[in-house]
């Protein structure tokens, strides 16, 4: 059985998604089977107090609930596939959820022609969780020939040249135009 933990007056249940209805309209997340990838998600009301939605702009809805997802992973939100049928679409495609967020879900739609607005409440999106890689950026200074920085050899501090034996070694001498390849014990050239 998974161990239930408090964050914030929050019940947190670990390696499930967690959520939070804030207004009674709002809907569970569901699968239509166990075998789906995503969870269905129902937008319930327009936001901005608007009663109709207009044609050749973004119209935002809200969800009425939070989602929590579990550690290390974030939730990403992507358009339902049949949305396109009633004249609506995501105005940029997919976007995260960050996993730090409290704010309610609102889903932006782009009408993009003259059709009936949608009927609320309405299946717009799928949920689907991500794992979460932390990669740290590096700024570098000084441009960098990509062969020349993948041939230098690793731990020695000393370049290796893959061909082109004009390059400089360590010792001030030059490798031969001649002898491009290095000869390995099997006999085999390599670079």
């Amino acid at each position: 059985m998974l161990s239930k933990i408090r964050s914030n007056d929050i019940l947190l249940i670990p390696n499930t998604i967690n959520y939070t209805k804030l207004k009674p309209t709002a809907e569970e997340p569901y699968k239509e089977t166990y075998k789906n990838v995503g969870y269905d998600i129902t937008i319930v009301e327009r936001c901005d107090n608007r009663t109709e939605d207009v044609t050749g702009d973004v119209n935002t809805f809200a969800t009425g609930i939070v989602f929590t997802p579990p550690k290390h992973y974030h939730l990403e939100v992507m358009q339902h596939p049949s949305l396109w049928k009633t004249g609506y679409m995501f105005p940029g495609g997919p976007f995260i959820l960050e996993p730090d967020s409290e704010e309610e879900l609102l889903i932006p739609l782009y009408k993009f022609k003259e059709a009936e607005d949608i009927e609320l409440p309405f299946r717009a999106a799928i949920l689907v969780l991500r794992e979460t890689e932390y990669i740290p950026v590096n700024n570098i200074v000084k441009k960098v020939d990509r062969n020349e920085m993948f041939n230098q050899s690793s731990g020695s501090g000393n370049r290796s040249y893959a061909y082109g034996g004009n390059e400089p070694s360590r010792g001030g001498s030059k490798k031969p135009a001649s002898q491009p390849f290095k000869k390995t014990r099997g006999g085999s050239n390599m670079f």
